[in-house]
């Protein structure tokens, strides 16, 4: 049997760390760049060559041996030359998948484009590729491969030739985890979560990663102290595995201690140690960490969040903990635009002054202008009340709505709370009185309202902006109680979702759907007021026809509203590039006079989008047209704003 070759371990520990960049493993047997390789080896090698097909000749006085803009070269000290040396590039590997990574690895092929000024530059590029192909073939777990290379200055242009025999990919054999304490309680075993199979591929990419991997776990079971320590690796060329050892001073356990708060003037130190929740004699958990950072980022007041802690516990076991922060201007204006055939064009401007009280409170004043509706609202915001995700707010609004069905000026007033319910779950109860003063066809009413909507949504989507995967859902339930010349009763109910589909499993083509429906119980369709009753088309419901003009119309052809609705659209969204976007659709739906509805008059459309994909959300232009459209309706609309339609 022959001699297991062992790898020392300064030179092994080394090369892992540096095969990174080339995802490569390194034994201790390699050949020097730019020669022929085999191992295992029972003599020295020769010194390192390259492999030519015949002698070059001695290049022209004045020429340069270094190619210009090489950094590895050195410059020149003649005039630039007039010859340079194109070449081709032949990989022979008996495996396509390694061939291909080996060619995304090779210099030649990157700078082919980019000929070199002298022989000697060229070689040095076949040079570097041996070293990069020896280093990716071991990263794969082949010990035993052959690299032959050779270059033919008599070809026009030069050829190199790469021959690669990977040889046998060689398995890990033992992957042991050394601890300073190995009994001690907590610690990382499991070999599975850093995947590592032992009996599978030596890939060093997996190896290399697994350290920090492990790092991580003790830091989340109470080892945030931990060190990674020296990696050694031994390949026994005889049965063709490979064994790795890290060591691992994993420090003391430790449980969480004081929390201090740095760099903040205008935020109390009392709201964000409860935001941050790092209970002081807790098991110190990084993930716990993570997450208070997040929340922390998540209140918009600070501009830079750093978590750090001491680098040795007290006498108690315990880790301080230092949250610096960096706090954001706390007021801001800002502006909004959107446009639509059906709603026309409208302005949103916002004044907000966070954290007014010094607890993240939010103080907001909102003026809207449109041609459909025009309100001016001032609301004031508690996010994290009484507890985590916990938001309170209090708001009043004066508004005017002007559409081809009513005119309605209103003052109301409202109050609610919302929260997270689990992960995927929120829900929200809200108190709202308004003051209605409404006039249809010539006749003025007054009304009071007394409302409470329930909403609860559930987020199983990728993306709250924009999904490519997964689904919503929202229900609202509102119950509300009308007077007019006497108190009338009646509940709205909705519901909807969407679902999305990455049709090709790289975000360029998703498939979208939605739907909603809704029903109001109660009272007669003419003693609801007009501004309450359900309305189908127009941009904010589905493309392609006028604003609320979908369902029940009176004489004039102007729509009276109806106790029913139904609405669905449908998309394919194709991103060409990574800025722009194609998007067809299909929308359609009505609104009906009884609470159940009876499909009459249910109308469809069809129409294509484009979009443009900023940071801040895909800017979306829509246009649509009737499939089916009556007499009075337009030949299409177009709808501008931020955001997917849904």
């Amino acid at each position: 049997m022959r001699l297991i070759s062992q790898l020392a371990i300064g030179l092994w520990a080394s090369l892992l760390v540096t095969s990174a960049a080339a995802n490569g493993l390194d034994a201790r047997r390699t050949s020097e760049p730019g020669r022929v390789f085999q191992a295992p080896m029972a003599a020295p090698a020769p010194p390192p060559r390259v492999l030519l097909a015949q002698q070059p000749e001695p290049e022209p006085k004045g020429t340069p041996e270094v190619e210009r803009g090489d950094p590895s070269d050195k410059p020149a000290k003649t005039q630039a030359p007039t010859k340079v040396y194109a070449y081709e590039v032949f990989y022979n590997a008996p495996k396509k998948k390694l061939e291909k990574k080996l060619i995304d690895l090779s210099v030649l092929q990157r700078k082919v484009a980019e000929p070199p000024l002298s022989r000697a530059a060229l070689i040095r590029r076949v040079e570097s590729d041996v070293a990069l192909f020896q280093k990716a073939l071991q990263s794969e777990g082949y010990f035993a491969y052959t690299v032959d290379q050779k270059i033919d200055f008599a070809n026009s242009p030069v050829a190199i030739t790469f021959d690669i025999a990977p040889g046998p990919r060689y398995k890990l054999g033992q992957y042991r985890i050394d601890y300073d304490k190995p009994d001690a309680p907590g610690l990382f075993k499991d070999l599975s979560l850093l995947g590592i199979v032992v009996g599978g591929p030596a890939e060093s990419e997996k190896i290399v990663e697994a350290g920090p991997v492990i790092l991580r776990k003790l830091g989340e079971s109470g080892y945030p102290l931990a060190k990674q320590g020296k990696r050694r690796a031994v390949v026994n060329h005889d049965d063709k595995k490979l064994t790795v050892v890290l060591d691992i001073h994993e420090g003391p356990r430790v449980n969480i201690g004081q929390t201090f708060i740095a760099g903040v003037d205008r935020t109390k130190e009392k709201y964000l140690k409860r935001v941050a929740n790092l209970d002081q004699g807790d098991l110190f958990d990084i993930s716990k960490i993570d997450a208070a950072r997040r929340r922390l980022y998540q209140t918009s007041l600070f501009n830079g969040i750093q978590i750090n802690w001491d680098d040795a516990p007290d006498e108690s076991g315990e880790l301080d903990i230092t949250v610096v922060a960096k706090e954001r201007k706390p007021r801001t204006i800002s502006l909004g635009l959107n446009y639509s055939t059906t709603e026309g064009a409208g302005t949103d401007i916002a004044w907000i002054h966070r954290n007014i009280f010094g607890a993240d409170e939010d103080l907001s004043v909102t003026l809207k202008a449109a041609e459909i509706e025009q309100s001016f609202r001032t609301e004031l915001a508690a996010p994290n009340w009484k507890r985590l995700d916990q938001r309170i707010h209090v708001a009043g609004e004066i508004a005017r709505e002007i559409t081809d069905t009513y005119e309605e000026q209103k003052i109301s007033a409202e109050s609610g709370v919302s929260r997270p319910f689990g992960k995927r779950w929120k829900g929200s109860a809200t108190g709202v009185l308004e003051v209605l003063e409404t006039t249809e066809n010539g006749i003025e009413t007054q009304n009071v309202v007394a409302a409470f909507p329930l909403i609860a949504l559930y987020d199983g989507s990728n993306d709250p902006f924009d999904p490519s995967k997964g689904y919503k859902l929202e229900f609202k339930l509102e119950p509300a109680a009308i007077t007019l010349d006497n108190t009338d009763f009646l509940a709205t109910f909705s519901m909807g979702g969407s679902v999305y589909h990455d049709l090709l499993g790289d975000k360029t083509l998703i498939a979208a759907a939605r739907s909603r429906a809704a029903f109001i119980l109660g009272p007669a369709r003419d003693r609801i007021p007009a501004s309450r009753r359900l309305y189908a088309g127009g941009g904010g419901s589905f493309r392609g026809f006028e604003f609320q003009s979908v369902g029940p119309l009176d004489a004039g052809n102007d729509p009276e509203g109806g106790r029913s609705s139904l609405e669905f659209g449908v998309e394919l969204r194709w991103r060409i590039t990574d800025d722009i976007g194609i998007v067809p659709f299909i929308d359609g739906g009505s609104a009906f006079e009884d609470p159940s509805p009876d499909f009459t008059d249910f109308r469809f459309a069809a129409g294509l989008g484009l979009r443009y994909y900023t940071p801040i959300g895909p800017l979306r232009l829509d246009v649509a047209a009737p499939l089916n459209p009556r007499e009075q309706d337009n030949l299409f609309e177009f709808y501008i704003s931020i955001g997917q339609a849904f």
